[in-house]
């Protein structure tokens, strides 16, 4: 009978506790990956709602509401970055499956030195429409990302059918420190965004700043205590909306008026 005192006993039970353990996490870890990339899926799709205002306040949908009023109302769009012309498919991938940044880090188009930090360019952006139940265009959301005092900030803004007036801001994932960076989460924040206008009159330099003391249309109120954050936010905005990012086309849409989508609403 073995010694259950033994140092070699304790070693092997431990050994087999662990391996258990691990077999058991990794295989959860396996069955499970499918239900949390539909999670993490959803949670995106449910913040692009917020910042295009189909969401109210508090109100809380379940899976299958937020796929469906996605579905409805969003209508993602390919846009060549350069020009700023619109794309049917990026070498064949359709909109909806399309990654922007995934698709950069695969070509390992490395960005040229840039404040936001971002560290891959694409040449193919992906932005969505929001649309009514005629299929008029109503807002433009654009994702931006860039890094602020700990890490990479991820989020969506929201512009108004004239690519000019800011509606909304939000962001989905970021590691700022809760009470000060954490708060580009506050609701209060997100709101002195709505109204503002990303460039000047008749001009394609960014214009909108994050500032202390903000006043104005062009600038909004910094982040209290978060200087780096704030910076980060604004450095963000630069790259996106500049001509790296959605320049050019927020630049035409300027020009020519609201864009129109380019399929019915429900097949994103």
């Amino acid at each position: 009978m073995a010694n259950k005192d033994s140092a070699t006993y304790i070693a092997g039970f431990a050994l087999g506790v662990c391996l258990v353990c691990s077999l058991g996490v990794s295989a959860a870890a396996i069955l499970l990956k499918d239900r949390q990339e539909v999670n993490a899926k959803v949670a995106q799709q449910e913040k692009i709602l917020d910042v295009a205002g189909l969401v109210r306040p508090g109100e809380e949908l379940s899976t299958t509401e937020v796929q469906t009023l996605f579905a409805e109302r969003l209508i993602p769009v390919l846009v060549d970055l350069k020009t700023g012309d619109l794309l049917a498919d990026a070498n064949g991938v359709a909109a909806a499956e399309f990654d922007m940044m995934s698709a950069a880090k695969a070509a390992n188009a490395v960005a040229e030195a840039n404040d936001a930090k971002v560290r891959f360019q694409p040449t193919i952006g992906k932005l969505y429409y929001q649309v009514d139940d005629k299929g008029q265009v109503k807002k433009i959301i654009v994702p931006i990302e860039g890094y602020g005092l700990w890490g990479f900030l991820f989020g969506y803004l929201a512009f108004e059918a004239d690519g000019e007036t800011i509606s909304g801001i939000t962001y989905y994932k970021h590691g700022e420190t809760p009470g000060l960076g954490g708060e580009v989460d506050n609701p209060n924040w997100k709101g002195l965004w709505k109204g503002k206008k990303a460039y000047a009159p008749g001009k394609s330099e960014v214009a909108i700043q994050v500032v202390k003391n903000a006043s104005g249309e062009f600038e909004v109120d910094s982040l209290s205590g978060a200087t780096i954050t704030s910076r980060g936010v604004s450095n963000m905005m630069g790259f996106w909306l500049g001509d790296r990012g959605f320049g050019p086309f927020l630049q035409k849409v300027r020009a020519s008026g609201p864009p129109q989508p380019l399929q019915t609403p429900g097949k994103n």
